[in-house]
């Protein structure tokens, strides 16, 4: 099982890059309907820092820490040893080992589809991901009706989603205060922005001068 120390340095380290690429941000996944290939769908997705702590797999050891202080010590690197401990289900170490790749989930994401129901002890909706790993995420009622992220899973996502997924053909995103989403994050091969923008669903969602940022912010 993972130290607590290792695990405090990759919590901590992880942290900054969540700040720095998802915390307050909408991220919209573009994908073919599975019904119609001619078609598309999306799913929007809400990160806050309340989040952050159901991703890490760690407990609270106080009641009064809540998951945004647990958040806010992580990016004031105040996080200590005694604020949190880790069950001895393994799952922490799984957890911290793909987190730093998906808090860059624009690059890593390339896979969508409704969780299968087949693991006992995990409970989500949707995930996102790839064969090295996963999000998982809940609809939110009380944030919009947007999907908000509940767990990480380091297991090919084929493993655990219905036969009716489907490729990320192109991630937006946009700050949670913003009405539209204004940067495109990634683009599927064989895919124009054109053809996304001619899409009367899906263009209503976006900024007429959208910009290309592929990049994501490294810590």
């Amino acid at each position: 099982m993972i130290k607590k120390e290792e695990a405090l340095q990759k919590i901590i380290s992880c942290a900054k890059i969540y700040d720095a690429n998802l915390n307050n941000q909408n991220y919209m996944f573009v994908f073919k309907s599975a019904k119609q290939e001619d078609e598309f769908q999306s799913l929007e997705t809400l990160f806050l820092d309340t989040n952050f702590l159901h991703l890490t797999g760690v407990r609270l050891n106080e009641e009064s820490l809540s998951s945004k202080f647990f958040y806010r010590k992580c990016i004031t690197q105040k996080l200590k040893l005694e604020d949190f401990y880790i069950p001895p289900d393994g799952a922490v170490e799984l957890k911290l080992d793909i987190m730093p790749i998906f808090m860059q989930i624009h690059k890593n994401a390339k896979m969508i589809g409704e969780y299968s129901n087949n693991r006992y002890n995990l409970s989500t909706d949707i995930v996102a991901g790839s064969i090295k790993g996963c999000l998982g995420f809940v609809s939110d009622k009380k944030n919009e009706g947007y999907y908000v992220p509940n767990t990480l899973l380091k297991c090919d996502i084929r493993e655990i989603i219905k036969p009716t997924s489907q490729q990320i053909i192109a991630i937006y995103s946009k700050k949670k205060s913003d009405a539209l989403y204004s940067k495109l994050r990634y683009l599927a091969k064989g895919i124009t922005s054109d053809s996304l923008t001619s899409h009367a669903l899906i263009s209503q969602k976006f900024s007429c001068d959208i910009l290309e940022d592929f990049n994501p912010v490294s810590i």
